[in-house]
């Protein structure tokens, strides 16, 4: 190659963009960003309403027809209906909300934030009902004289639960929402 040759070539290269962004491939990100939002939070409701509906359900079934008449079951059954129609409630919220963001990529960005700060709130609900139920739970069965170890036993198994929900919530699902926002942030939005 001759100098002049080299010398055209490299004005041209100075003039172009040293970096390009794809639009294509960022939109594909944030979509699919967007639909596991979307998928996730639609199962992390299925998933609670079968829980809470199941067991609470169960407790409204069986209850009535025992001879002893405590306190402790009906709370749980209470609790656990009451969350049911809370989670229902939000669910309706969100999939309304869905609706009323734009088609582009700051709409598919917000609905993916907004998506996954409900995931956070419903993911919150779960861990404060671990504690709530855990008490009636314990109340129901110091009531009915179980042995010390028993109660021990359920002790332990609720902690468990709620150290391992305590390690979702802040790992999964608000590291989730985290990420989100530092995308929405690098997009400038």
């Amino acid at each position: 190659m001759q100098f002049n040759e080299l010398q055209t070539q490299w004005s041209a290269q100075k003039e172009e963009d040293m970096y390009t962004i794809n639009q294509e491939a960022l939109r594909q990100r944030v979509q699919q960003k967007m639909v596991k939002a979307d998928r996730f939070s639609n199962f992390m409701e299925k998933m609670l309403l079968a829980i809470y509906l199941i067991f609470g359900g169960g407790l409204m079934v069986f209850l009535p027809g025992r001879e002893e008449q405590e306190l402790a079951p009906y709370l749980i059954m209470a609790s656990m209906l009451l969350f049911a129609g809370y989670v229902t409630y939000v669910r309706m919220q969100r999939l309304l909300a869905s609706g009323t963001f734009d088609r582009t990529l700051a709409g598919d960005v917000n609905q993916a934030i907004s998506d996954t700060r409900h995931r956070v709130r419903i993911s919150f609900m779960g861990l404060l009902s671990i504690p709530l139920i855990a008490l009636f739970s314990l109340y129901h069965l110091w009531i009915e004289d179980k042995p010390v170890w028993v109660l021990g036993l359920v002790t332990v198994l609720f902690f468990l639960s709620f150290l391992a929900g305590n390690w979702e919530h802040r790992n999964w699902h608000k590291g989730k929402l985290e990420e989100l926002l530092r995308m929405k942030e690098e997009l400038g939005q």
